[in-house]
C-alpha cells in the first residue's frame, strides 16, 4: 500500500462510519475529519514500512462546551472505524480559512508496502 492508498483507506473507513472525512482541507466543512500524513519509517530494504498519520476531528466554533460535545460524537463514530495508536489529544486546533477551529487528534499507524 502506498502513502496515498493508505490515506484513502483511512478516509474510506471513516466515511463508512458515517463521518465526513477527507485529506483535502479545501473540501472540509466542519463537523468533519481531516486525515494528514505525519511521518514514514522505512522498515524493509524494498521500501516498505510504517506511515504515521493523524486524524483531526474538527468542530465548528460553537463555544467550548458545545464543541466538546460535537467532538465527542465525532470521536465515537471514528472509533468504530479505527483503533488509535497512542493517546487521543483533546486540546488541538486546526487552522482554516475561517480561523482556528477546535479539534481532537487521533494518532494512527498504517503499514505501507514498497512501491
Amino acid at each position: 500500500m502506498r502513502i496515498t492508498e493508505a490515506l484513502q483507506s483511512v478516509t474510506d473507513a471513516l466515511q463508512g462510519a458515517g463521518l465526513t472525512a477527507d485529506t483535502d482541507t479545501d473540501k472540509l466543512i466542519p463537523p468533519c475529519a481531516w486525515i494528514a500524513a505525519d511521518t514514514i519509517e522505512q522498515e524493509t530494504l524494498d521500501g516498505g514500512g510504517r506511515l504515521d498519520l493523524s486524524i483531526y476531528l474538527i468542530s465548528p466554533d460553537l463555544g467550548y462546551m458545545a464543541a466538546i460535545e460535537t467532538l465527542q460524537g465525532l470521536l465515537q463514530q471514528a472509533l468504530k472505524a479505527v483503533t488509535p495508536d497512542g493517546e487521543i489529544q483533546l486540546d488541538e486546533g486546526v487552522q482554516t480559512s475561517s480561523g482556528i477551529l477546535p479539534a481532537f487528534k487521533i494518532p494512527l499507524s498504517v503499514k505501507v508496502e514498497a512501491t
